[in-house]
């Protein structure tokens, strides 16, 4: 069985190497493949709302071009993964971009990251074993398992090896086909990746050209070489059109990329000293604690047995030139990573383009991509590895290892609490509990374990043991690193649908943001917070983003800050010597984020000017047209759009221009489609390529139908019911249990914003969500309602002391990633305000004192006897195993007398 397992795979090594990456990626990444956790920080509170919207828009038929969700509107075409076709896939196969198309993105990237430096390392090694070795290193690197929160420079790094490969391949063999792969691999490379990076790398690809023509000069044919490479620019270009047009109007716009900005360093992140730690005890680096270092996932690991490699092949590399180049290649991009530590990141940003981005930790990236190349090399081509020298090394190792562990063990290490941990190991957070001399202590021991393996390997298979130690220590490290930089615990699915729920057309827009909006959305889709104004589709002040437009340049105050704060969305302003000295609320239609109209009021101030103010930031492609005629619009300080009227103006339509940005659309659509056909027309697994395709058009067809289809004509019949947007708003009435039962068995839900708490309602009662369905011009989400047995639920006996009530959850089982419904009956005189928190308690106590409410941050008012329903997702806990989740309930009227009579706990 075996022998015939061996000869399987190397008379297909090619599929093996790729059936082997993906496999490793699905299994060091679990979390993120069965939905219990999705990735951390920047990438779920900026990347996954960015996405969601592109993707929406898309669905909408409109250009992802003005984005007004966010800190008064922005140009979200500024941002150069707006024009990422990969993914816009991911969202067409969910269905729209959620944490499950993040997820999968985020695999996807790191699983082309081994493959593609497996292919270009294959350009100078030819051993296969160790080609797989340096591609998983590659892809399990501390830039790729620390940065994961930032998706763009995951991108990057898939990409860049097969830029890279098929250069070379362009230079070596003239291959026309790799003309197109370099085209397309290009375009991936600079649409979806981190500029900067994109930029650094096109600095080594130019450096490498000069050097290669001038090598190469006395050649008698060299058009090839210049011809190839400069068609596959142009081809780059052509996909890169809306890209381009985007970076020509709007990147001037952004602080982002104003080096004389005061604020602006480009030393603002650099690789810290124990983030070079890394290279050598990755576990204790400080990628496991974010109060250690700044920005603590810059790590720089990239493996223990290369680096090993590499000192062992120290006097012999002196001798390779080219070996010893890329070694000090790599050493020169980790100082740069060290920024003004060192004075290189300041010299390099005098060159043109590399003094636009901070950051400096990121040419960690670059570091690891030589020093990987270079222990490659060497391993396959310098001596192999004598005896007398592979003892003394590991003899000198051990006492090195036994020194730093005695040391740190009786000086630092608390034994109790690493045997806590080894009692409670959580895959989830499995180095949380544990201090940094905790971790130092167990890494060394992972030293040792390998010195001893190296010392006591018989000679004859030294490599084939050398190589398992690579292997299994990159996969040790690379598990045990990822829950704390990759991902955090959520339940994707539930996520999911919450975010289905959420508005999937343009919803009716609130007249003026939310007062204290951060606070008054709290609580609703807690996996995104910094996002949920654009997954709720409403005109917000707030929330993170790093593109911010720059104040206006000239001074044109007309209104304060205090008095902008105090308008409604859209406003007239009747304005004399330069002050307002009228202002009234006006409505507007929003058909999408691209066209605003607004009827004017009969009657205008017939003194001074007339202006109307619109919250969104005023940037190039707005247009204003005034009954008809093109008017310029003009900006507040506060950068709002003001557009000036006469006293007989009626109507205004505002309409963000997109028609150049139409015509780059379609030409990148047509270059993109000729180049995938093409490909696929002379690919060698011609059918393979069109089955592949086939089975992909199907699920985003699937996956699509419901949101591109039109949905069925009903009629409103008395079976049904239509609830409009001002019940949903009035909570005290829509969380009437009375209220429900008088409904009938179909439920319209109208295209509005919803709370996580509306939501727990609707799944409750109408847990079958049937389809789209239109009435009365409109389109509506259709419900189905079942039996209110329609879960299973655990009954719970009474405790309640006094007023009190405490009920432990995890007696229920293993809830780490379930999630609860609340029901509670109870009798209290009137409408007594009850109250509901969730504690979570690790060795008795509440770990940093925080409690966890069950629903609303306020008490909860429901009417006497009556059912009193929530929805809880346990994920958020991150629970260990030993903790402890308890709930509580009390009533903050010490004269009121709680009798509970029920409480039913439903587990999903």
């Amino acid at each position: 069985m075996w022998s015939s397992a061996r000869q399987w795979i190397k008379s297909h090594v090619e599929i093996s190497v790729f059936l082997a990456y993906l496999l490793l990626t699905l299994l060091c990444f679990f979390p993120l493949v069965n939905g219990s956790a999705s990735l951390n920080w920047d990438a779920s509170d900026l990347w996954l709302p960015w996405k969601h919207f592109i993707t929406e828009e898309l669905y909408n038929g409109q250009l992802p071009l003005w984005n007004p969700y966010h800190v008064n509107g922005f140009p979200q075409q500024g941002d150069s993964m707006t024009w990422y076709p990969l993914s816009w896939l991911f969202g067409f196969l969910n269905g729209q971009y959620n944490l499950s198309a993040l997820n999968q993105e985020y695999l996807f990237h790191i699983f082309v990251a081994g493959l593609a430096f497996y292919r270009f390392s294959g350009n100078f090694i030819q051993s296969r074993k160790i080609r797989f070795l340096l591609g998983l290193s590659y892809m399990l690197s501390g830039f790729m398992i620390g940065n994961a929160q930032h998706v763009s420079w995951i991108i990057s790094a898939a990409w860049m090896p097969l830029v890279f490969h098929y250069i070379i391949q362009i230079l070596r063999h003239a291959n026309k086909k790799a003309i197109f792969k370099l085209a397309l691999t290009g375009f991936f490379f600079f649409s979806g990746g981190y500029l900067a990076i994109f930029f650094v790398a096109l600095y080594i690809i130019t450096i490498g050209l000069a050097v290669y023509f001038f090598r190469q000069r006395k050649a008698q044919n060299l058009k090839p070489a210049f011809i190839y490479p400069g068609i596959s620019f142009l081809l780059i270009v052509l996909l890169s059109l809306p890209l381009l047009l985007s970076a020509w109007n709007i990147f001037p716009l952004f602080n982002r990329f104003d080096p004389s900005d005061p604020n602006f360093n480009v030393n603002t992140g650099s690789t810290p000293l124990n983030g070079i730690l890394a290279v050598v005890l990755p576990l204790a680096s400080g990628i496991y604690n974010m109060t250690e270092i700044e920005f603590g996932s810059f790590s720089a690991y990239l493996g223990l047995v290369p680096v090993l490699l590499l000192c062992f092949f120290g006097k012999h590399i002196l001798r390779q030139p080219k070996i010893g180049f890329l070694v000090l290649l790599a050493v020169f991009f980790l100082l740069c990573s060290m920024g003004d530590l060192l004075p290189l990141r300041a010299l390099l940003s005098k060159l043109p383009l590399l003094d636009l981005f901070r950051y400096p930790a990121l040419f960690r990236l670059f570091f690891i991509f030589f020093l990987l190349l270079a222990a490659g090399m060497a391993t396959e081509r310098l001596p192999a590895f004598p005896e007398q020298r592979i003892h003394r090394i590991a003899g000198g190792l051990i006492i090195l290892i036994l020194l730093s562990t005695l040391i740190f063990s009786w000086l630092k290490v608390d034994f109790g609490t690493i045997t806590h941990y080894f009692r409670h190991f959580s895959f989830y957070k499995p180095l949380e509990s544990l201090k940094l001399y905790d971790r130092i202590f167990l890494n060394s021991m992972i030293l040792l374990a390998s010195a001893v393996i190296l010392l006591l390997s018989p000679r004859k298979k030294l490599k084939t043991w050398l190589f398992m130690a690579w292997g299994a220590e990159i996969l040790l490290v690379a598990t045990t690193s990822a829950p704390h930089t990759v991902y955090h615990r959520v339940n994707v699915p539930y996520a999911n649908e919450l975010l289905s729920y959420q508005p999937q057309n343009y919803a009716p827009v609130h007249r003026r943001h939310p007062e204290k909006e951060q606070q008054s959305w709290d609580g609703y889709l807690d996996f995104s917070w910094q996002g949920k104004t654009i997954f709720l589709k409403q005109w917000s002040k707030h929330w993170y983003n790093p593109l911010k437009l720059k104040k206006p340049a000239g001074p044109l105050p007309v209104i304060s800050d205090a008095e902008a704060e105090q308008m409604t969305l859209f406003s007239v302003l009747g304005v004399q010597n330069g002050k307002p000295v009228s202002g009234k609320a006006v409505k507007a239609s929003i058909n999408n984020t691209h066209e605003i109209r607004v009827k004017l009021p009969a009657k205008l101030s017939q003194s001074g000017k007339n202006y109307l103010l619109v919250k969104q930031r005023l940037a190039p492609g707005w247009l204003a047209h005034v009954d008809g005629s093109a008017v310029r619009p003009s900006e507040t300080s506060q950068g709002f759009i003001l557009v000036p009227l006469t006293k007989s103006s009626t109507e205004i339509r505002l309409v963000y221009d997109a028609s150049a940005y139409k015509i780059c659309f379609w030409i990148f659509l047509v270059a993109l489609a000729l180049i995938l056909g093409f490909l696929g027309w002379n690919s060698k697994l011609k059918s393979l390529y069109l089955i592949a395709s086939g089975v992909l058009l199907l699920v985003v067809s699937y996956s699509s139908w419901e949101r591109l289809s039109h949905g069925k004509k009903i009629t409103n019949s008395g079976k049904s019911l239509l609830i409009t947007a001002n019940e949903l708003d009035n909570n005290e009435q829509f969380r009437s249990l009375a209220y429900w039962k008088k409904h009938r068995d179909l439920l319209l839900i109208q295209n509005y914003p919803k709370t996580d708490g509306d939501i727990s309602y609707f799944r409750y009662f109408y847990p079958e969500k049937e389809e789209i369905v239109t009435y009365k011009g409109r389109r509506y989400t259709r419900y189905s309602r079942n039996n209110e047995a329609h879960n299973t639920f655990y009954s719970l006996k009474d405790t309640a002391i006094g007023n009190n009530f405490a009920l432990d959850l995890l007696t229920l089982g293993k809830l780490k990633n379930k999630l609860i419904c609340l029901r509670l009956d109870y009798k209290a005189p009137g409408t007594t305000p009850l109250s509901l928190w969730i504690a979570q308690l690790r060795d008795g106590k509440w770990i940093d004192g925080k409690t966890f409410p069950l629903g609303d941050q306020k008490p909860v008012r429901a009417e006497n006897g009556k059912i009193l329903l929530r929805y809880l997702d346990l994920a958020k806990f991150r629970l260990l195993p030993g903790d402890e989740l308890r709930m509580y309930t009390w009533c903050d009227d010490p004269n009121a007398r709680i009798d509970i009579q029920k409480l039913e706990l439903s587990l999903e």
